[in-house]
């Protein structure tokens, strides 16, 4: 074997530090996710993408809100929702993507995202939400109601969410449950995921509790909870 010279040693010696930073980076990439959180974000997808199927019955066009810059957990949450309403037979409109700004945790989507959405997509038969609720004037009748088809909100703020159920702003929230049973493989079905974490409310959930409250019977808090998930959802 012919010696290397000193230079082609430093050469050498460069190409491994870089290859070992590549390395360090690459595995660092696929450490960062943890695998409950990427199951969390493919369940909460596809079990929406049916619930969307059900509610209107099986066939129409929908479109996906959601952020401008989507990171790479919300990233798996979209593919799972198109490929699922894909494989159901719906048609699915795209992805409607505003910024930050157009978005408030209580106060929900700005006056002109929410019309833009309806001047563009009027024909849509359900908009599904993956950032928040449409604007609270919706809810609380200052804000006139535009949209045509069915609205669905992932994971909404719970302070709200029942205000904009009894007023039909929103059709169907899926919303976490305060006590989930903390299944420990990933690989089971993905409605036993989901059933496990989450369930879906419509008006019909909400009429029942305020029913119970006035009865002064003991509530399911199941309902009126608020529960912090987002460390499993990173």
């Amino acid at each position: 074997m012919i010696p290397l010279q000193p230079k082609q040693m430093k050469i050498l010696a460069s190409i491994l530090i870089v290859l070992a930073i590549f390395r360090v980076i690459s595995l660092s990439r696929r450490s960062d996710v943890a695998p409950e959180a990427t199951k969390h974000n493919q369940v909460l997808g596809e079990m929406t993408a049916r619930e969307t199927a059900s509610l209107i019955g099986g066939q129409g066009r929908v479109l996906l809100v959601s952020w401008q810059n989507p990171d790479r957990l919300i990233q798996v949450r979209e593919n799972a929702f198109e490929k699922t309403a894909q494989k159901l037979g719906l048609t699915t409109a795209g992805i409607f993507r505003a910024e930050e700004r157009e978005f408030h945790p209580l106060s929900g989507w700005s006056n002109s995202l929410y019309n833009r959405v309806a001047d563009e997509y009027a024909d849509v038969d359900a908009v599904v939400s993956f950032v928040y609720a449409p604007p609270m004037g919706v809810a609380n009748g200052r804000t006139p109601q535009r949209l045509n088809g069915h609205f669905i909100v992932v994971l909404p703020n719970t302070e709200t969410i029942e205000q904009y159920l009894a007023a039909g702003a929103v059709d169907l929230a899926v919303v976490p449950l305060p006590n989930p049973e903390n299944l420990s493989s990933t690989k089971v079905d993905s409605g036993v995921w989901f059933n496990a974490y989450y369930r879906n409310l419509t008006v019909m959930d909400t009429e029942r509790l305020q029913s119970e409250q006035q009865e002064d019977v003991p509530t399911d808090r199941t309902y009126s909870e608020e529960v912090d998930i987002s460390d499993r959802l990173r």
